[in-house]
């Protein structure tokens, strides 16, 4: 269940930005586009947090494992003081970046939901969604 706080920075994010959803389907959906990806939004641990899923993109078939290995290393070495971790999402198999921020306003919001935007194009360009890249760790 959403907070006052985080339901106004919710209803004000979608005001002030470009993002085409609208605040009553961001909080029952919890999901919207921000810079053609896909990210979740979620009730945070307190009142004044939310908690941000980011679709980082889909591994090959022929680069699970790897790819999932990945996750698991990095997982060991994530800033843990804003609850980050890598998951996979159990349906689609999509790898998933989540954080929990504190957000002070609206642009705060924004920007960390760009920046984790900005994120997620580069893991699609030359991470490991790359063949190239896994081949260089593997």
């Amino acid at each position: 269940m959403w907070s006052k706080r985080q339901s106004l920075l919710i209803d004000q994010l979608c005001v002030v930005s470009n993002i085409q959803n609208s605040a009553t389907s961001v909080k029952g959906q919890f999901a919207l586009l921000v810079d053609d990806v896909a990210i979740s939004l979620l009730p945070g641990r307190a009142d004044d947090s939310i908690c941000v899923v980011v679709q980082l993109g889909q591994p090959t078939k022929n680069l699970e494992l790897l790819s999932y290995k990945r996750l698991l290393e990095l997982n060991l070495v994530l800033d843990q003081s804003n609850h980050q971790r890598m998951a996979i999402d159990p349906v689609t198999g999509a790898a998933l970046f989540i954080f929990e921020i504190f957000p002070s306003d609206t642009t705060h919001l924004l920007v960390s939901l760009q920046r984790a935007a900005a994120c997620a194009k580069a893991w699609q360009q030359d991470h490991f969604l790359d063949p190239q890249s896994m081949k260089e760790v593997a």
